[in-house]
């Protein structure tokens, strides 16, 4: 019964192996991006692997090994990373480059492999060895003018001495460079939302890290973050208290009170359900600072009720904005859209990293379109007119954008030329 079994296992080996032997360098590359859609990152790895000794002259091969294994080191479960593996995925990349120097993709995720490796650093306070990262990718030309611009453009949409929670590798790395290498708006403190579910990076927000984490009021202890972990939790409603200075400011009777879903599932128990430790600490860090700083977004769909949008960065009010005068900030909308913000907007076009430029549609969807809404819903045809023009001279990209964009623009063409005519008469 062994041999049996022995042969067999033999037999399905050599019958896998001849598979892979047989198939072609593309046919191995389509398998491999199955293998990461189902995120088995090893598997595809594996694929890609044999695909490079069919053909090394293929700049996706390199890119998505690249890519690939900097997946397996992050968002698989514990990966044995080390500066050997880190090497290797910028050996992969360098090569796509080689091959391909316009190759936009293989650009940003060299920049996110060096944001990796800053954090790193970070974490074992080697603060000099985390601003080398962040020097090596301004090299590599990682970040991009539009890309440097559109960061700058959020961090100057901030309020002084704002805490800005962030979203994604782009943005974090390009206002973490921007900050500590081109020292633009320092006073802002910049917050990944990923990374706090990681103990060491909320003591580090809680004590500081000389320049690179700026000290931030926490109402926990060292011992309290240390012990962290999933709360139960059923729907709740959270009280933050307000002091008598903010209650006047929006002319407040009663405390904060935001409905706090829970956001986790217990797998054997649907009935179970936890707060996760990123939604414990966001939730103090809020409690804690909102009396005294500017408490931003890039963007937040659990909070959204509470937010009142100012073009890139949304502000957290305390109360329910919807439907009210609070909902939108047009003034900083409109201060926002200047010649100036947008000197480098359209190299997107000779320097595209598709995996991240759709960040750009910020600037379409929370900034000109529903500032073009308000001033037609306004009857303000003036300030209508002047904004198409800005958007033609400006934010027009040689057609990057989708379809629906330019139907809304012909729509609002229409109106507008529609209010002309009837001015005439």
């Amino acid at each position: 019964m062994k041999k049996i079994i022995i042969i067999s296992c033999c037999c399905s080996l050599l019958f896998t192996t001849n598979a892979v032997f047989s198939q072609t360098a593309e046919q191995l590359k389509i398998a491999a991006a199955e293998k990461f859609a189902n995120e088995d990152y090893s598997s595809a790895i594996d694929l890609l692997e044999n695909a490079l000794k069919k053909d090394t002259t293929d700049k996706e091969i390199y890119y998505y090994l690249g890519h690939y294994n900097h997946y397996r080191a992050y968002d698989s479960r514990s990966y044995d990373f080390n500066n050997q593996y880190s090497n290797q995925i910028y050996y992969y990349l360098d090569k796509a480059l080689e091959l391909d120097t316009n190759y936009g993709n293989a650009r940003y995720f060299y920049g996110t492999q060096c944001g990796a490796d800053a954090s790193y650093s970070l974490q074992h306070k080697d603060t000099l060895t985390a601003r080398s990262f962040y020097v090596m990718a301004e090299n590599k030309k990682c970040f991009t003018p539009w890309l440097l611009e559109y960061g700058a453009n959020v961090l100057n949409s901030c309020e002084n001495n704002a805490i800005l929670f962030c979203n994604g590798d782009a943005e974090a790395n390009t206002m973490a460079y921007l900050q500590l290498i081109k020292k633009v708006r320092t006073d802002v403190t910049v917050i990944p939302l990923a990374h706090l579910d990681r103990i060491w990076y909320v003591l580090y927000l809680k004590n500081g890290l000389g320049r690179f984490i700026k000290k931030t009021d926490i109402n926990l202890s060292d011992n309290q973050i240390l012990d962290l972990h999933l709360f139960k939790w059923k729907e709740n409603k959270i009280e933050i208290a307000l002091n008598k200075d903010y209650k006047e400011k929006y002319h407040l009777k009663e405390n904060f009170f935001i409905d706090i879903a829970p956001d986790i599932v217990s797998v054997s128990n649907s009935e179970r359900t936890y707060i996760s430790i990123y939604m414990s600490v966001l939730l103090n860090i809020i409690e804690a600072n909102i009396n005294k700083r500017p408490v931003l977004f890039t963007n937040f769909d659990v909070l959204e009720n509470y937010l009142q949008r100012c073009g890139l960065v949304f502000k957290l009010i305390p109360f329910n904005t919807k439907g009210t005068s609070f909902e939108w900030d047009f003034s900083a909308i409109d201060n926002l859209l200047k010649k100036e913000n947008f000197e480098n907007y359209k190299t997107i076009l000779s320097t595209d990293q598709p995996y991240i430029s759709p960040i750009l549609f910020r600037y379409h969807y929370y900034c000109w379109m529903p500032l073009m809404q308000h001033y037609i819903d306004t009857d303000n045809n003036k300030k209508s007119e002047l904004l198409l023009d800005f958007i033609n001279d400006n934010l027009i990209s040689g057609g990057y954008f989708d379809a629906k964009t330019d139907s809304i623009i012909k729509g609002w063409l229409k109106e507008l030329n529609f209010y002309r005519q009837s001015d005439k008469k």
